[in-house]
């Protein structure tokens, strides 16, 4: 299985990322999705307790080693004091929990999340949480292919979502899939109405816009992730997603 073809002006020959890269890139996610957590003003969280959880969070961070992968700018939203962080910032910040899922995906502490529906914040950074130093010891890496195959699905889909959002045509997605110049694009793990992709029980013509936003958030993000994986770039937030 090929994967699909990528700028011939990325890396040419990909070297993906040690199995304690992507341990230790999990768990900088996740202290940064959780930052973005704790920065939401809660009814019945005081100042003081919103303070005690962002404290814990860096703790944490420190003792698994996380700090080791943050990016500069990554570091700087994880330190940076409670009600500092802009919306964007926090909204984007947020966001990094969908690439999370597909590299907790990768190290088995999951299985593969629903292609349209978000991943449950709490229960992934809690099992981030609870596994960190079993999987900082001995990381459990699915397999290349297994990953590869990941990739091809999420490039599929995003690539779907990108094309309705530009023409706004439906077509038999399964049929142009085995056809394009580019492919042929895996489409085995979507659910199909008349031969098109569903969201949310939907076709993607009939899915309303808010939905549709959001999934293509989703296969952005793990997208990204399962790009990151593969080896294109080792540098996280340089990932690109093209399609």
């Amino acid at each position: 299985m090929n994967p699909i073809p990528h700028d011939p002006d990325e890396i040419e020959h990909p070297i993906p990322p040690s199995p304690i890269r992507i341990a230790r890139r999990a768990l900088a996610l996740a202290a940064i999705t959780a930052r973005a957590v704790v920065e939401r003003v809660e009814p019945d969280e005081t100042p003081t307790e919103r303070e005690r959880q962002h404290k814990s969070i860096i703790t944490w961070a420190t003792k698994v080693a996380a700090f080791d992968e943050l990016e500069p700018e990554e570091k700087e939203i994880l330190q940076s004091p409670i009600g500092t962080l802009s919306e964007r910032t926090c909204i984007n910040s947020s966001w990094r929990i969908e690439g999370l899922a597909v590299l907790a995906w990768a190290l088995n502490l999951i299985q593969q999340p629903l292609y349209d529906e978000s991943v449950d914040t709490g229960l992934l950074l809690n099992t981030l949480y609870v596994s960190a130093q079993e999987i900082i010891k001995a990381p459990n890496l699915r397999t290349e292919l297994e990953i590869l195959s990941y990739h091809n699905q999420l490039w599929s889909l995003h690539w779907r979502l990108r094309d309705y959002l530009v023409s706004s045509e439906i077509m038999d997605f399964k049929k142009v899939g085995q056809e394009v110049w580019f492919g042929p694009l895996d489409t085995s793990m979507f659910k199909m109405i008349d031969g098109d992709l569903a969201i949310s029980g939907q076709k993607i013509d009939k899915a309303p816009a808010e939905i549709f936003s959001h999934i293509m958030s989703v296969a952005r993000e793990r997208h990204h992730a399962a790009t990151w994986l593969l080896g294109y770039n080792p540098i996280y937030s340089e990932i690109d997603t093209s399609t």
